[in-house]
């Protein structure tokens, strides 16, 4: 396995470190400004904000990995993810919720994009022989990210809470800003991709999310159509 491959592995583990890791720090500002009640909305949203983009952009964002590079996809999702934290760390200067959950979901976004182009990128870093150990590291380390980020975040958003939820949230944000920071650095290193498909997309994201999502819609009706009324799961 080349250089390429493990710089991969550790900057797709980023990005999924990061968006977990701001989605703690953001439940425990809501928490901290609205109290357990009340914040509960918000925690739904950001919840939401996790997977929707995966809903809507996925056929999109695997178009695009088909036809540009799987490398730049990755160096431009990690160069965006830096623009969006400072986007988040404004919304945190100027004390606006709606802003810090809408940039969250641009976060999450980028995850959305960026994983289909890491999926097909393995193969070209790494040959047929090695694809099953590979597809496995980037698993493993995207678990790992997962966890990593919702148990660190929530432990730097306590240390720092103290002075003021606003402000702790914002050196929390710093900390993972600066990570995203090397993170695209580290990006530049990855070696180019080829392009494999020119061919044109035909319909609009919104239609291709839409179609997905009705493909899920129906997988649900079906599965769950055929249960007689004595079904204990009923």
């Amino acid at each position: 396995m080349n250089r390429s491959f493990f710089n991969l592995a550790w900057l797709q583990a980023q990005i999924v470190f990061n968006d977990n890791a701001c989605k703690m720090v953001l439940i425990g500002l809501v928490t901290l400004l609205l109290g357990t009640t009340f914040s509960q909305s918000y925690i739904n949203i950001f919840a939401l904000f996790t997977i929707l983009p995966f809903v809507l952009f996925a056929p999109l964002a695997g178009w695009w990995s088909d036809v540009r590079r799987k490398s730049s996809i990755v160096k431009w999702c990690l160069f965006f993810q830096m623009g969006v934290m400072a986007i988040m760390f404004m919304a945190f200067y100027i004390k606006s919720l709606p802003l810090a959950a809408a940039t969250f979901f641009i976060l999450s976004t980028l995850c959305a994009f960026i994983s289909p182009a890491k999926q097909g990128i393995i193969k070209e870093y790494v040959g047929e022989s090695r694809l099953g150990m590979a597809s496995g590291i980037i698993e493993m380390l995207t678990v790992v990210a997962i966890l990593a980020g919702a148990l660190l975040g929530g432990r730097m958003f306590d240390m720092y809470s103290g002075a003021t939820p606003w402000e702790g949230a914002g050196k929390c944000l710093a900390i993972l800003g600066f990570v995203c920071v090397m993170a695209w650095i580290s990006s530049l290193f990855l070696e180019k991709s080829p392009i494999h498909s020119d061919r044109p997309v035909r319909d609009s994201p919104l239609k291709l999310g839409y179609r997905f999502l009705l493909c899920c819609g129906r997988v649900l009706v079906f599965s769950s159509g055929g249960r007689g009324s004595n079904d204990p799961w009923r």
